[in-house]
């Protein structure tokens, strides 16, 4: 999305919405800045422009407490650092996007066995198409979740919430579109060489710039809760339980050879 500015009464511009996040955090540009950019009417506020507005979420210093006790305090920027590492939290945003697929891909395989749909074999040599399928089919329930709820299962037990700006739930468009570069932009369609490295520049991106494309194409923020001891137990007894009904359905893997080299039935 291309943005532009009035500075100084003169039209500037075009700057990406990262740029102009980069120029907000330097001080070059502020909420009372006008900005326009397609979809506008009118010129507005930056604070007022939704693909933007995130840069000036969560800004306000608190106010100075005092300290009863003689501490030592880390420097400016340590502290600093440390709030917008704790406040972004790109890891538990992967971990929780690769519980919600792997979840997903264990029910419908156990599903797909119950119902005899696949043999016991297949769930060993699926090939490329059958495991992409999978994580293409999660990108509209996981839409449905976030229109519906705001979040999804692994989220929720992540303590992740995606909202508009203003704390409102998501229209179904905008968690399509979200979902929809997630899979693509976010993990390279889940095929392997692709999606190490599309993870780790979403990591980057995250941590630099404290969101994501989608979110800040879409308008979108993602807030964070505490993720206690509690949470973790849940998540792995969910993931430890699921994974052991599919390999007690699907029984124990063939030889590695046979997986390598599967016979001619011709």
């Amino acid at each position: 999305m291309q943005v532009y500015l009035l500075q100084n009464g003169e039209k500037a511009g075009p700057f990406t919405v990262y740029e102009v996040c980069d120029l907000v955090r330097s001080g070059k540009a502020d909420k009372d800045t006008p900005g326009w950019h397609a979809g506008c009417e009118k010129w507005k506020p930056l604070g007022e422009l939704a693909a933007v507005s995130v840069a000036f979420h969560e800004r306000e210093e608190p106010p100075e407490q005092e300290i009863e006790q003689e501490v030592s305090r880390p420097s400016s920027e340590e502290a600093a650092a440390t709030l917008l590492k704790s406040e972004v939290r790109p890891g538990m945003r992967v971990a929780a996007r690769f519980f919600d697929v792997m979840v997903f891909q264990f029910v419908v395989l156990i599903a797909a066995l119950a119902f005899g749909l696949m043999e016991q074999e297949e769930v060993y040599r699926r090939g490329v198409i059958e495991h992409l399928s999978v994580p293409a089919a999660w990108v509209f329930l996981e839409a449905f979740l976030l229109m519906a709820f705001g979040t999804t299962p692994g989220k929720a037990l992540f303590r992740i919430r995606v909202s508009t700006v203003d704390g409102s739930r998501i229209d179904m468009m905008r968690a399509v579109r979200r979902s929809f570069a997630v899979w693509w932009r976010g993990t390279g369609i889940w095929f392997p060489p692709f999606m190490i490295m599309m993870c780790a520049l979403s990591y980057t991106i995250l941590s630099s710039h404290r969101t994501t494309p989608w979110d800040a194409a879409n308008g979108l923020k993602v807030t964070h809760g505490t993720v206690g001891p509690a949470n973790i137990a849940v998540i792995l007894l969910i993931f430890l339980s699921l994974a052991n009904i599919l390999a007690t359905m699907a029984g124990p893997p063939p030889p590695l050879s046979e997986l390598l080299n599967p016979p001619d039935n011709g």
